[in-house]
C-alpha cells in the first residue's frame, strides 16, 4: 500500500505507474488549530509564500511594495514552523506563488491563523503539461484563486 496526501497525487501516481492502481490510499493530514491560532496582535505585513517560483515571487513583492505594503517572504522548504507562524501572525494577507500543492498544509495553517490567501491558479504545471491541483486542493471562503 502506498499512502498519498490527496486525490490529485493518487491520480498522478496511477497515471505514471499503472501497476499502482488499487494499491494507493489517500491519507490527508490536518493542522493543529490550537497551535495555529492568531495571537490577536497588530498585523501590517503581506506574507509572500514562495514555492519554486522565485522570479514570480519577486514580481509579486514589487507589486506589494508599490501598493504601500511591506512584503515578508517565506520560501517553501527553507523555514521552521515557528518562523512561518510568526510571519502569519503579523500578516494581513498571504500571497501564495507556487505551482501545486499536494494538499495545501501551508494554506490550512494560514486559514487557521485567520489570514486570507491569494493563490495563483494552475490546472497543469506550466512548461511541463503535468496535471496538478489548482494550487488549492479544496475550496474555502478565505482563499481567492487568481487565474493565470
Amino acid at each position: 500500500m502506498v499512502l498519498v496526501p490527496s486525490r490529485w497525487v493518487k491520480a498522478a501516481y496511477e497515471a505514471d505507474l499503472p501497476g499502482l492502481i488499487g494499491k494507493i490510499a489517500i491519507w490527508p493530514a490536518g493542522v493543529d488549530a490550537d497551535y495555529w491560532a492568531p495571537s490577536g496582535g497588530a498585523r501590517s505585513t503581506v506574507l509572500l509564500y514562495e514555492k519554486r517560483q522565485p522570479e514570480a515571487a519577486e514580481q509579486a513583492a514589487e507589486i506589494i511594495r508599490a501598493s504601500g505594503f511591506v512584503p515578508v517572504t517565506i520560501r517553501y522548504g527553507h523555514y521552521q514552523p515557528e518562523e512561518f507562524k510568526r510571519a502569519l501572525d503579523q500578516a494581513i494577507l498571504c500571497v501564495v506563488v507556487g505551482q501545486s500543492e499536494s494538499q495545501g498544509l501551508a494554506l490550512a495553517e494560514a486559514w487557521s491563523m485567520d489570514v486570507p490567501t491569494f493563490v495563483r491558479r494552475f490546472d497543469v504545471i506550466p512548461d511541463e503539461g503535468t496535471p496538478c491541483s489548482a494550487a488549492v486542493a479544496h475550496s474555502v471562503d478565505r482563499c481567492i484563486l487568481v487565474e493565470r
